[in-house]
């Protein structure tokens, strides 16, 4: 994919005409136009990627094409921008059409939670890490499929320590740790285990990096 240049008239412009919905220490992070195109910057945060161009909005579009060959919904970049004047590269694509697991819990679907458990337990057999992953971040898309939309949080290499902290993230993310409270810690592990499929040896030591991960946060 071919970056373009967007001057600092224009990256402002955009920005303004946009609707913020993450920020980050340098500016905004994620946005919507008003045509329902998601933006996400890239900031040049260090000295040393001024000798990679682009490698932060590059990286995130190759993980994007490796998820697609792995045959896993997400996101389909459009275009790559690169602004001069303000250090930073944005990457535009269409919004997933879909609900992400979150709202679907909040809107009486407690069952989604066991195929989300199953769709992690796949993920983990495809070699596919997605390291900070929580209930807004897994939508079910409109064609009834699982989509990643955090794609930057990905990783293509899984161990099973990989797999545990993945899953302890998942039941004490500050936004969800109730809901996964009242469905149930145990249940939720017992499904994902179900589908996993791991051998007895394999799981004991995957509940041992559980248990692990899970303590330090009380």
């Amino acid at each position: 994919m071919e970056t373009k240049t967007i001057s600092l008239y224009d990256f402002t412009k955009l920005i303004n005409q946009s609707k913020t919905l993450e920020k980050c220490n340098f500016g905004e992070k994620i946005l919507i136009t008003p045509d329902e195109k998601m933006i996400k910057i890239f900031y040049r945060k260090k000295k040393r990627l001024f000798t990679f161009p682009y490698s932060g909005a590059k990286k995130f579009i190759k993980k994007t094409w490796r998820l697609h060959k792995k045959k896993i919904d997400t996101i389909i970049p459009e275009a790559i921008y690169h602004c001069p004047e303000n250090k930073c590269d944005l990457v535009i694509y269409p919004v997933i059409q879909g609900i992400s697991v979150r709202n679907l819990v909040y809107q009486g679907n407690k069952k989604i939670l066991k195929e989300l458990a199953a769709f992690l337990a796949y993920l983990h057999k495809k070699n596919i890490y997605f390291r900070k992953g929580h209930l807004g971040t897994f939508m079910l898309h409109s064609n009834g499929r699982f989509a990643l939309i955090d794609v930057a949080n990905t990783r293509f290499l899984i161990t099973l320590k990989r797999r545990a902290k993945s899953i302890a993230f998942l039941l004490t993310h500050r936004d969800d740790v109730e809901i996964i409270k009242k469905y149930g810690y145990e249940k939720f592990i017992t499904h994902y285990l179900d589908a996993a499929k791991l051998s007895p040896k394999r799981e004991k030591l995957f509940r041992h990096y559980l248990n692990n991960f899970l303590e330090p946060r009380g």
